[in-house]
């Protein structure tokens, strides 16, 4: 309005306008780079406890005895991975797009926006300058007439084309600078979509396994095969040479009474006791006793998954690593072993014997 009651021309108006509203979105850039690194921030925080929550998800299907339901919850725990894996690519596009790009761009661009206003000005004001010098050479030429009013005119008519010429050039410029802002920005704002995309792309994996995690869930009273398998099993028959000998097959004294020291009230406090698996467990391997014969170790067995491992006493590795059994498990679904020269306990359904 201030422009328009000066008679101010439509280019000039807009030129001002173009140039006053690159420097104010210059704030309101600086306000997205910060929201953008908040995001980024609650995001990262998101995408690690994540990660915990598969660890968590994984090391409960390795308590229980169900193979399917080992397997099942392997998987769903292997999908989050996957989805907090793509959150961190995210962030990552985000920092350097929004965070690090704005920053940079918007150095860039105001030095352009700038030394554009500085040109402008200068170049303004020798046209005019310029102009009205011409103006008043008419004004002497039209006292005098003729020829040399004719060449006035024309002089000042060639130079006010030559000054709407370049005010229509100034103003093409300072709206290209405009533009390439906003596309740069929305280039920008693309490739965060696009990653974001490939987060959720990787969460639909859920729903193309629900039914298979939904056949999984509701199969409370179905067991698995192994162990459908295992309690069909028969017992090893003892013959009448076995009985008059004392020999009891390998099972140690076996009755209905006791799983050799196993009872309610060691479970968790006293443990195993050894001592009462039998008369025939104290001759178990040639002589020695069954705790002592572990020794330098019970054999090797191949990782057949990556373990992150959560407490102190566990033991991480990678899929492929070769352990060192030194403990056989307890009827809790975990070894003991060693790999590298740190020992700790890791779930025995991670692993091959070899």
């Amino acid at each position: 309005k201030r422009m328009a009651s000066k008679g101010v021309d439509r280019k000039t108006e807009v030129t001002g306008k173009t140039a006053e509203s690159l420097r104010a979105t210059n704030s309101a850039l600086q306000d997205l780079s910060k929201l953008a690194a908040a995001y980024i921030k609650s995001s990262q925080k998101l995408s690690e406890d994540g990660r915990k929550l598969a660890d968590a998800m994984q090391k409960l299907g390795t308590m229980t005895q169900a193979t399917d339901l080992t397997d099942g919850w392997n998987k769903m725990a292997e999908i989050h991975r996957s989805i907090e894996a793509k959150r961190d690519n995210l962030c990552r596009i985000m920092q350097d797009e929004l965070v690090s790009g704005c920053t940079r761009n918007a150095k860039v661009e105001q030095t352009e926006i700038s030394n554009f206003e500085s040109e402008y000005q200068k170049a303004r004001a020798a046209s005019r300058s310029t102009i009205s010098k011409l103006e008043a050479n008419s004004k002497k030429a039209a006292k005098k007439g003729g020829e040399a009013l004719k060449q006035s005119i024309a002089e000042l008519n060639a130079k006010v084309k030559e000054a709407e010429q370049a005010k229509a050039d100034k103003l093409r410029q300072i709206l290209l600078i405009e533009r390439k802002r906003y596309c740069t920005l929305l280039q920008q704002f693309n490739s965060v979509m696009s990653s974001e995309l490939e987060m959720f792309q990787e969460g639909q994996k859920i729903q193309a396994e629900q039914s298979y995690f939904s056949s999984l869930a509701s199969s409370t009273s179905t067991l698995s095969a192994d162990m459908e398998s295992l309690i069909a099993s028969q017992a090893q028959e003892r013959t009448l040479i076995q009985i008059q000998s004392g020999d009891q097959g390998g099972y140690g004294g076996y009755d209905d009474g006791g799983y050799g020291g196993y009872d309610n009230s060691s479970y968790g406090g006293g443990g195993y006791d050894n001592s009462s698996y039998g008369s025939g467990y104290d001759s178990y391997s040639g002589g020695s006793s069954y705790g002592g014969g572990y020794g330098g170790g019970l054999g090797t067995c191949t990782a057949l998954y990556n373990f992150a491992g959560e407490q102190p006493t566990d033991l991480p590795f990678f899929a492929g690593d070769v352990l060192t059994i030194t403990k056989e498990d307890d009827g809790s679904g975990w070894l003991t072993g060693e790999l590298n020269g740190r020992n700790g306990i890791f779930p025995a359904s991670y692993v091959q014997r070899n």
